[in-house]
């Protein structure tokens, strides 16, 4: 019904619900690909959901329609957010990745900082700037 209504349908991968590694997106989109679903690609959970084993990236990243970036450190026992670049999620080699098998249309930035949102938001998008920018 969407494909038929141009309409996007896109499932965000997330820790918190079903869908988050690599083999649950893997498998979601095989057998919902053909229905017109795409996937809305949250490199900052999908880096928590598998850690640095970033080996089937390019299997997924071809149904992406939407790129996610945020970041985060981990604080006291726990996860703070903070500006993309400035945390744990190795973007330089995922965004190296993700422009090796296609350009996106899309990336947005997502902080989740609650402690000067404004000047986190301007620390991500000047960040992705230069890694973008470096990656020709």
């Amino acid at each position: 019904m969407a494909s038929r209504n141009n309409i996007v349908l896109a499932l965000e991968n997330e820790p918190v619900c079903v869908v988050s590694s690599f083999a649950d997106i893997a498998e979601t989109l095989g057998r919902k690909s053909q229905d017109g679903l795409q996937l809305w690609l949250d490199l900052g959970n999908l880096f928590e959901a598998e850690g640095n084993n970033l080996s089937r990236l390019t299997e997924i990243v071809p149904h992406a329609v939407y790129v996610q970036v945020k970041d985060y450190c981990r604080r006291d026992g726990g996860k703070a957010f903070c500006p993309a670049g400035q945390g744990e999620v190795p973007y330089a080699e995922m965004l190296r990745v993700l422009f090796a098998v296609g350009r996106p249309r899309t990336i947005a930035v997502e902080t989740h900082v609650l402690d000067e949102p404004a000047q986190a938001i301007r620390q991500s998008v000047e960040f992705l700037g230069k890694a973008i920018g470096s990656l020709g």
